[in-house]
């Protein structure tokens, strides 16, 4: 019927990820760290304050910036979209490494990458109790 009308063709593997994944998008901290769904998850240090992709898929959570895979934790996300457990990922590489040097060697696999943080209690807003008025000179 509309023989006339074309699309682009997308790989399968890409339609796949695209419809079973949910992608957020994060802040890192100073430090290449971001927050999604009550955990704090290690980017790249030598992309801190930089906005990164999050995606949430079915067995693993993948984080991207500009096209290129930054690290990758398998991930129990159930149903909800929640992540429920995650261990040490992988690294893979790409050039956004920090450009200032360690003062020491840092071992790969001996610090936490992952941190269950919960949630966080919200802060009370801070209403003055009285207010200062402004004295007029002469």
């Amino acid at each position: 019927m509309l023989a006339w009308v074309g699309g682009r063709p997308y790989p399968e593997r890409l339609l796949q990820r695209i419809f079973a994944a949910t992608r957020v998008k994060r802040r890192l901290d100073r430090v290449g760290f971001l927050r999604v769904r009550r955990w704090r998850i290690y980017s790249e240090i030598g992309l801190a304050k930089e906005a990164v992709e999050v995606w949430l898929e079915p067995q693993h959570v993948t984080i991207t910036y500009a096209d290129h895979h930054l690290r990758s934790y398998p991930a129990t996300i159930d149903q909800d979209g929640w992540i429920r457990t995650m261990e040490d990922g992988t690294r893979y590489e790409h050039p956004f490494g920090s450009r200032q040097l360690m003062l020491w060697d840092v071992i790969e696999d001996d610090w936490g990458k992952t941190q269950y943080v919960g949630s966080t209690p919200r802060r009370k807003s801070t209403i003055p109790l009285a207010e200062q008025l402004r004295f007029a000179l002469g």
